[in-house]
């Protein structure tokens, strides 16, 4: 029976031990601020600055759980790793609308036919003539 009760003692030791020692998702970190980097650069505060608001304050979140995690004892990277998931998807779409936003063409506008090189004068408006005369007797 205390032997059992010892194997029991030395497994739960072990398992907390394993527990407690837990590293943070570093590769899933290093991919969100990449992410949120790369949305800065490519010009997410002119062009999608409410995405690249969003992807900013999912990466503060995640800091901010990386931080609550350290002080612990007994370590759980689980939210610390959803959230890196969410910060890098929202730093991607951030990214993502200001390319598309940046490469959208302007307003576009018809042109204008080019009379003087075909040798007419423009045409008038049909009620030029009329206006002008109202004009004149006034």
């Amino acid at each position: 029976m205390r032997v059992i009760v010892g194997f029991r003692a030395i497994a739960l030791g072990l398992a907390l031990l394993v527990t407690g020692c837990a590293a943070p998702p570093a590769a899933e970190v290093d991919a969100a601020k990449a992410a949120v980097d790369k949305a800065v650069t490519d010009g997410a505060g002119q062009y999608a600055a409410e995405s690249l608001k969003a992807a900013q304050d999912a990466q503060a979140a995640l800091d901010a759980e990386l931080t609550a995690q350290e002080s612990k004892w007994f370590k759980s990277y689980d939210r610390a790793k959803e959230l890196a998931i969410a910060a890098k998807a929202a730093g991607d779409k951030a990214a993502a609308e200001a390319v598309a936003a940046r490469n959208r063409p302007t307003r576009w506008r018809p042109r204008r036919r080019p009379t003087r090189l075909l040798g007419r004068r423009p045409r008038r408006p049909r009620f030029a003539s009329a206006a002008r005369s109202n004009r004149r007797s006034r």
